[in-house]
């Protein structure tokens, strides 16, 4: 939104869900950015600040509110602007996924005129739906790569025993919590591993992370603390069993700390290439990612630097800066 403001002159009014969210939300202070709970706006009351407001183009991220699709289609019978849907899911091929298609293309495509996705396996899900590639933009998300720029000092790289894996996020199932905490056991019970691991994050599993030997947990930290607290740790370890992108990955990326995450984990196919700046595992493989552990605490330092270092260059081929072009590029012409 930032990039948005300063790069492309935009003024943004924000509705954002505010109920039985999974984490704490800081809303950011950002000129010609206004936010506001959909909780306080009725159907009524969106479609009056959507007239008010006069965009040129409305976001959607998603497509399952059916207030926000009540209120697009009032709205764009007196009014003219481009809407924009987001996309993260991944494009798995499933009956219900294939259902869904069908459902979205006679009732939800007349809604969208445009695409905006996060990545590859995003791009087969919307051709599904029935978007040309004139309609769709890449780069839905991006991490502030702005903010997380200053990344880690490579020369302080820790030789095997002293070096330290860390995951960030949310304690639940679907992020692999359970996985991580069995991997972590096997490492240093069979393997014989002995680095640490530190999890930082909040969720409804997070005591079977500190039952653990050699885990330490910490809790819910904004980006800045985030920065600050991982600039001594080494390798960072995502285990989901299946997140459609992860951000949390592009941010450790940019940051340039080598990676071990699940293939399940969406911005691998960008952030991420086996043997290159990382290693990649089977979802819901404990053992595979306990294997992974322990050829990162014997790989020489000079690697885990060059990893690195690689990790950094990758997760700079999305910025803010490219996320919000990509966005604007749906604006059609005759209205910029």
């Amino acid at each position: 939104m930032r990039r948005l403001v300063e790069d492309h002159e935009a003024t943004v009014h924000v509705v954002s869900w505010d109920k039985n969210l999974l984490k704490p939300v800081n809303i950011p202070q950002i000129p010609r950015v206004t936010f506001q709970k959909s909780s306080d706006l009725s159907v009524d009351e969106l479609v009056e600040l959507i007239e008010d407001f006069d965009p040129v183009m409305v976001y959607i991220s998603g497509w399952m509110d059916a207030g926000y699709l009540a209120a697009i289609k009032r709205a764009r019978n007196r009014k003219s602007f481009t809407t924009v849907c987001g996309f993260d899911d991944n494009w798995l091929g499933s009956f219900r996924q294939r259902l869904g298609a069908i459902y979205f293309r006679l009732s939800l495509r007349k809604y969208f005129d445009k695409a905006w996705i996060a990545g590859a396996r995003q791009y087969h899900y919307v051709r599904q739906l029935g978007y040309a590639d004139s309609d769709i933009a890449y780069n839905l998300l991006s991490c502030d790569t702005e903010k997380f720029c200053d990344g880690v000092n490579f020369d302080q790289r820790k030789e095997a025993s002293l070096r330290t894996f860390f995951y960030v996020g949310n304690f639940r199932d679907v992020k692999g919590t359970d996985l991580l905490a069995e991997a972590y056991k096997i490492y240093r019970e069979t393997l014989s591993g002995s680095c640490k691991l530190v999890c930082i994050g909040q969720g409804p599993l997070r005591e079977q992370l500190e039952d653990e030997l050699g885990i330490t947990v910490l809790p819910y930290m904004t980006s800045s603390e985030l920065i600050e607290t991982t600039k001594s740790f080494d390798i960072f370890v995502f285990p989901s069993r299946k997140d459609q992108w992860g951000v949390t990955l592009h941010e450790f990326a940019v940051l340039g700390f080598p990676l071990i995450s699940s293939s399940g984990t969406g911005a691998t196919e960008r952030f991420l290439i086996d043997g290159f700046n990382g290693l990649m595992f089977n979802p819901g493989d404990p053992y595979a990612l306990a294997e992974g552990f322990k050829k990162f605490e014997e790989m020489p330092t000079e690697t885990l630097k060059m990893f690195g270092l690689r990790s950094r260059e990758l997760g700079r081929s999305v910025t803010s800066e490219i996320s919000a072009a990509s966005l604007v590029s749906l604006i059609p012409e005759s209205t910029n």
